[in-house]
């Protein structure tokens, strides 16, 4: 014990001795301030004749405010002067780099999986991905794909939302002063059909057509698409009226849809047009409430003003009688809108386009044309309905011993004159399958329209089967493969008085819709399965387009000398083919035909025009079901998504007091994958997140928190799993 002591006391002797040395040299500096420079230069010669030791290791220094002296002897704290102990010379407050948590030594990152107490219970199916966090996903956007997987799954549907052009299409031209006459497309654009279009001068404001598109494939359950016209009834009290073009239903098809919740404005159409809109608006117990004003484009009376508009009505051939164009003219310039047109010279109505009104409105001026696009691509002039109707007579005259099923649209009102004539001249019996069909046709030989006697035209009943099969025709609507048409009820046998036979022959006087070649197809191959001929247009020309060709286009705008041309009514492609023809062939200013899209507004002023900077976000508008319930495009999303990955509902049972999970997740599916494996992983991954959630959040855990958070997570899980993103639904029991 003596030894360890006096080790210690040895061991201590040079440090106590360090200490008091560095206590006298403190001294010696003090009053060395007093005694000038000479003191400071003594100890500095001392310094330097001491033997140099071994530099020793001192501990890190801690700055202290300097205790310097004045001239009366007594010390200041933190007053700076003249003299500095020349030992050690200027002091450096320098702040050393802080060292990170990591780069302790032996130090290791902490597993996230091991951190705390996180009982994840039994898995039911054990991987290694069960039990760490997922890849993150960005909320705010479509889902990324998970590690491991090299392409998105294709969906079966394409997508909803209408693109629009990335292409711009400068105008550098500016406005003369004054205010400018506003033509705002509001449907038909990037699309065939819910055509609409809204014009606005000086507060007063007018809508040119009010249609209705049908569904896509991509539209499970939809009965229609209709413009977006929430711009117009923001100021209803603006509008002035409606006029119409023609009786078809991509015009005429949402009226009664809009026009309550318009405050019923003066509707605007001829004849027929009348007749069909008055129908329609019968069906929905609104015809009392509704003004309609009949105009003849013959009188004088189909010229009117209407608010700060003068509008002016020109006939043009169409599939259906009573079409027309417009001209509008204000005091900041003229347009025409030329409705659905081609230039047919021996038209089976009758009726021949106003060349002369035309000619007169090219010299009062016409500063812009919104003109038809849909058969832009295609060369040459549009074939004459009578042409049609020579071939139609041939298919009933080569038809010996067999019964014609023709299938044609109810509002080709021209065709389906030429179809009753023939049957008529070869003694066949006409009957009508279709609604539309006989309702169109009951209203055209009311207003004599179509010439063919009522004894000749009965509905389809059971004493079809009576006669002999060259005796009878079959007028029917189905001509796009509609599903609930009366053609696909025939070709699925499921019609009460029709099946079709070997003696049969299906004539198809139409051509399909672009988006319902799928469906017609189908009807088709229906039919051939039960040994019936089938007759398109491929095997002869028995059906003409009601749209203008390019021969069509050129000779309309060549009549109206107009400076701008506006490509509408069509698809994007139909658009831009339209507008090279005008440039290329006819030489207009690239900056002088212009391309929009539905919302976009023209502004014309003293015969300029532009293209407005801002715009209106136009949504599509479905309709599903005879209450007319408006979906949006989120809902009918989420029935894409039903339709494409089924239902996932998982039933989570928590504790009302603790939170935690009382038993193992239970699943239900509808059109999902019944597999084994997955369903494990679905539960593992719901046990282990809940877990994590649970240690967060404690009993204070909240149902919505739990939904949202593993939604999140077995949508990042499907993806991985089985490439499909179902509709999830979580049920959160707490007990």
């Amino acid at each position: 014990m003596d030894k360890l002591t006096g080790w210690i006391k040895k061991v201590s002797q040079p440090l106590t001795g360090k200490t008091s040395n560095s206590v006298n040299k403190t001294k010696t500096q003090g009053s060395s301030s007093q005694s000038g420079t000479k003191t400071s230069n003594k100890s500095t010669t001392s310094s330097q004749n001491k033997p140099q030791h071994k530099k020793p290791v001192h501990k890190k220094p801690v700055h202290k405010k300097p205790v310097h002296s004045n001239s009366q002897g007594t010390s200041k704290i933190g007053t700076h002067s003249s003299s500095r102990p020349t030992n050690k010379g200027p002091i450096k407050h320098t702040r050393k780099p802080r060292k990170s948590f990591s780069g302790k030594k032996g130090w290791k990152r902490p597993d996230p999986a091991k951190k705390g107490d996180v009982n994840v219970g039994a898995l039911k199916y054990e991987r290694k991905a069960a039990t760490k966090p997922s890849r993150p996903v960005n909320r705010n956007s479509v889902s990324r794909m998970p590690k491991g997987r090299t392409q998105r799954p294709r969906p079966m549907l394409g997508q909803v939302k209408r693109e629009t052009s990335n292409r711009k299409f400068p105008m550098y031209e500016k406005l003369p002063k004054g205010d400018p006459m506003r033509i705002i497309p509001l449907g038909g654009l990037n699309e065939v059909g819910k055509n609409s279009m809204a014009l606005e001068f000086q507060g007063d404001i007018i809508l040119i057509d009010i249609g209705l598109q049908f569904p896509e494939e991509n539209m499970p359950g939809i009965d229609y698409v209709i413009p977006d016209l929430s711009y117009v009834l923001k100021n209803k009290e603006k509008l002035k009226g409606v006029v119409i073009t023609h009786g078809h239903l991509d015009h005429i098809g949402a009226i009664h849809h809009y026009i309550e919740k318009l405050g019923f404005p003066t509707l605007y159409a001829t004849r027929l047009t009348k007749a069909l809109i008055e129908k329609r608006l019968e069906e929905h117990d609104l015809l009392d409430k509704v003004k309609i004003i009949l105009i003849d484009p013959k009188k004088p009376e189909s010229k009117f003003e209407l608010g700060k508009f003068t509008i002016e009505y020109f006939r043009v051939n169409h599939s259906i009688p009573d079409s027309t164009g417009l001209y509008i003219k204000t005091e900041a310039g003229s347009m025409v809108h030329t409705g659905d047109f081609k230039f047919d010279f021996t038209p089976v109505d009758g009726m021949h386009c106003d060349y002369e009104k035309m000619a007169r409105f090219s010299k009062e001026g016409v500063d812009m044309v919104f003109a038809d696009s849909t058969n832009a691509i295609k060369e040459g002039f549009c074939p004459s309905e009578k042409v049609i109707a020579g071939n139609i007579d041939r298919v009933f005259r080569d038809a010996v011993g067999k019964r014609l099923i023709m299938a044609t649209f109810a509002s080709s009102i021209g065709r389906l004159q030429s179809i009753l004539l023939s049957a008529v001249a070869h003694g066949r019996k006409i009957f009508l399958g279709g609604r539309s069909m006989i309702d169109n046709i009951r209203i055209s030989q009311e207003l004599g329209v179509i010439s063919v006697p009522m004894s000749a035209v009965r509905k389809l009943n059971a004493s079809v089967n009576d006669y002999r099969p060259e005796e009878v025709l079959i007028l029917t609507t189905g001509s796009q493969g509609e599903p609930f048409a009366a053609l696909s009820r025939i070709s699925r046998d499921e019609h009460p008085f029709i099946k079709i036979t070997e003696d049969d022959i299906i004539a198809f006087s139409s051509s399909p819709i672009p988006g319902n070649e799928r469906s017609l197809y189908t009807v088709i191959d229906a039919i051939y399965r039960k040994g019936a001929a089938v007759m398109t247009k491929v095997d002869m020309d028995i059906h003409a387009s009601g749209h203008a060709f390019q021969g069509d286009i050129k000779m309309m705008h060549s009549l109206m000398g107009t400076k701008y041309v506006v490509p509408i009514h069509g698809e994007y492609f139909m658009r831009i083919a339209h507008r090279r023809l005008a440039i290329k062939e006819m030489g207009y200013d690239p900056r002088n035909v212009i391309m929009l899209e539905n919302g976009g507004i023209i502004e014309l002023r003293g015969g300029v025009a532009r293209r407005a900077k801002e715009s209106l976000d136009q949504q599509l508008i479905f309709v599903d079901g005879k209450n007319h319930a408006d979906m949006t495009e989120k809902q009918l999303n989420e029935r894409r998504a039903m339709a494409e990955g089924g239902i996932l509902t998982l039933l989570i049972e928590l504790d009302a007091k603790s939170k935690k999970l009382r038993k193992s997740p239970r699943i239900y599916t509808e059109g999902f994958l019944e597999n084994p494996d997955v369903h494990g992983v679905i539960i593992d991954t719901v046990k282990t997140q809940y877990a994590k959630l649970h240690q967060k959040f404690g009993d204070k855990i909240t149902e919505k928190v739990v939904v949202e958070e593993l939604s999140h997570e077995l949508h990042v899980e499907m993806l991985r799993e089985v490439a499909r993103e179902p509709v999830i639904q979580i049920i959160v029991s707490i007990a």
